[in-house]
């Protein structure tokens, strides 16, 4: 799993499920719309085993269900402001990231 930023934008910053981080800064451009040499990609956990991710499969956004199934602690849940500790580092997410999860959940309800 990989946290996958653009440092002039941290409004897309999130983390990405991908084998390798050329897959992951790949889908981060595609699905973002932004050049591959603008994103940076850090690794955050390897090897991961998981049976069902609830966006789909790799590559995929991690939704913070997926990341409370790997143990990781959400400090807020606050659309725009996702808020992630691990390692001793905070990971906060980009709010135009958190807006079209959002906006797909609420569609979700309301169908």
């Amino acid at each position: 799993m990989y946290w996958v930023t653009v440092p002039d934008d941290p409004r897309e910053d999130w983390f990405v499920f991908a084998t390798q981080a050329h897959l992951a800064r790949a889908f981060f451009k595609d699905y973002e719309g932004f050049e591959s040499r603008e994103a940076e990609v850090q690794l955050v956990e390897r090897d991961l085993r998981l049976n069902m991710l609830e966006f789909g499969e790799q590559p995929c956004w991690a939704q913070l269900s997926d990341l409370e199934a790997l143990g990781f602690e959400i400090l807020s849940r606050t659309p725009n402001l996702r808020t992630v500790p691990k390692g001793g580092e905070t990971f906060v997410e980009g709010y135009l990231q958190s807006e079209i999860v959002q906006t797909r959940d609420d569609l979700n309800i309301t169908t």
